[in-house]
């Protein structure tokens, strides 16, 4: 997959090349190049770049002026500065217009590197995230849909038992096809009189009743269903409607057939569509001995509300997976302010060692890896936001309030050296990878963002950025922690200071701690 587009915007071209050359094209990233600030500005309303990496001392228009044009048109890419020494005061100009983060000239192409690694990060993360809770919205939309046609099978199941009037139980069937499923009309034949003899009918517009009568070779079709026993589907092509016939099978007896009229210009019935049709007709035919059909359509229900668990639970934690299905309408919208920890683990030699396994070898070493550091993210309730290709970022305190959060990820993060420390026993020499390990504490934003089409459940906040620096920072198998993490731990933690440091995108030092262990309260 190509990597971003990147606009390059300063009026030396040897800058622009050294970036093109020595950063972006060793990268895979695709530059856009401009040498003023009107081109700039041009370039990026027209091109959309991911990142535009803008000079701030350029012909035509200056640097802050781009940004602030950017900034009117509601131009939200991230932007990092390029400028000279003793001019950082301007770069802090360019921060309030929205800029991400700044380099001084000359820079080196891994100082650039960093600089555009770091700023595309969040919309890296945001990326991810989007497409997790486009598949995850996605199939909650069909649980919800399948609820809802359980939710309606189920008062039909009720109206069977409680009815004793054949046209009245027939009536709620065929209201019961036109709720559920796209079709124009819907029919219940029964054999009367030598033949089938339609009993029952319905119409989604019965002011069009007359256009959709049931043409004689449409009873004929439903006399071969019946003496088959298996539903079956005709089409009179493009311009004409579409017919599924349905037999009524009570204890392997045909009793009747249901037929479903689609008119010209809709999708024709698939598989589903004949399921729920099939169920529908077993309700007409088995009317009397309801109660056994419904127990077993509960435990239809019961099935699929385990089958879409187990497919959250990959995702997101028991206790999400638990309110969805029990409320979808709790996920709503927004988001909240919460304090929450935040730990990102990262796999140190694993570029290295995917150059000398083969593909599927490398997958399987990778997968028992971030298998183990799921499991124990999870072992302290915490939550799996994504696996970040050898790593994993996770949340405590988040989507439910933990208000031992921060202790809690400081057990995980033990937990994960030691489990991978136990790992390391079952693997060969070759196949051993360290673990770097960083935590951050603050106040966030988490919450569904989006679209009702697409919603992402995530954590925004400084609180995220911390403690993925400290992992960058961390060496093989070391915890760091930021200050405010051990403030709530101070009193069972062992830890080791590391002095203030500087961290990448931060203009104030950070004190860093190295966790040694835990304490037992």
């Amino acid at each position: 997959m190509a990597k971003e587009r990147i606009l390059v915007a300063d009026d030396h071209k040897e800058n622009v090349q050294f970036i093109i050359d020595a950063v972006l094209t060793p990268h895979g990233f695709r530059p856009i190049v401009a040498y003023d600030g009107q081109e700039a500005l041009r370039k990026a309303v027209e091109e959309k770049p991911d990142l535009i990496l803008l000079d701030l001392q350029m012909p035509k228009m200056d640097g802050l002026t781009v940004l602030e044009r950017l900034q009117e048109q509601g131009m939200r890419v991230p932007v990092v500065l390029m400028t000279f020494h003793g001019s950082e005061e301007i770069a802090v100009r360019g921060f309030r217009l929205g800029a991400r983060d700044y380099v001084i000239k000359p820079f080196t192409a891994q100082e650039m590197l960093t600089a555009i690694e770091g700023a595309l990060l969040e919309s890296r993360l945001r990326a991810e995230r989007d497409a997790l809770m486009a598949r995850l919205m996605q199939a909650n939309q069909q649980l919800e849909r399948r609820l809802r046609e359980m939710r309606t099978l189920y008062a039909v199941g009720q109206s069977v038992l409680s009815v004793l009037d054949t046209d009245v139980l027939l009536r709620r069937i065929t209201d019961a096809v036109i709720y559920l499923l796209p079709v124009q009309a819907v029919y219940v034949l029964l054999p009367q009189a030598g033949g089938l003899q339609i009993v029952a009918e319905g119409y989604r517009d019965r002011s069009e009743s007359a256009l959709w009568k049931l043409p004689a070779a449409c009873i004929q079709r439903a006399q071969e269903t019946l003496h088959a026993g298996k539903p079956a589907v005709t089409s009179e092509g493009d311009a004409g409607p579409t017919y599924a016939y349905i037999p009524l099978v009570l204890r392997d007896a045909a009793l009747g057939v249901l037929i479903a009229l689609w008119p010209a210009g809709v999708s024709r019935p698939d598989e589903h569509h004949l399921q729920l049709l099939s169920m529908l007709a077993g309700y007409a035919a088995i009317a009397l001995h309801y109660v056994q059909d419904f127990e077993n359509l509960q435990a239809e229900e019961e099935r699929e509300k385990e089958r879409i668990r187990q497919y959250f639970q990959m995702y997101v934690p028991p206790s999400v997976v638990e309110r969805i299905l029990s409320d979808p309408e709790a996920v709503q919208l927004g988001g909240v302010r919460r304090e929450v920890s935040v730990l990102f683990a990262d796999l140190q030699g694993f570029t290295a060692l995917s150059e000398r396994l083969a593909p599927e070898e490398l997958i399987n070493v990778l997968n028992q890896y971030l298998s183990v550091m799921a499991r124990t993210v999870m072992a302290f309730e915490g939550t799996v936001d994504k696996f970040l290709g050898d790593g994993i970022m996770a949340i405590f305190g988040a989507p439910l309030p933990q208000a031992d959060h921060a202790q809690r990820a400081a057990q995980a993060a033990l937990g994960l050296r030691s489990a991978v420390a136990r790992l390391h026993e079952r693997l060969p020499a070759p196949l051993r990878l360290e673990i770097h390990i960083g935590i951050g504490t603050g106040e966030v934003v988490v919450g569904n963002v989006g679209t009702e089409q697409a919603r992402n459940y995530t954590a925004i906040g400084d609180a995220v950025n911390v403690a993925r620096r400290l992992q960058e920072m961390a060496r093989p198998n070391q915890i760091l922690l930021s200050e405010q993490t051990l403030h709530y731990i101070y009193d069972r933690a062992e830890v080791r200071a590391l002095g203030p440091i500087s961290l990448a995108g931060r203009r104030q030092e950070l004190r860093v701690f190295e966790l040694l262990d835990l304490r037992d309260a």
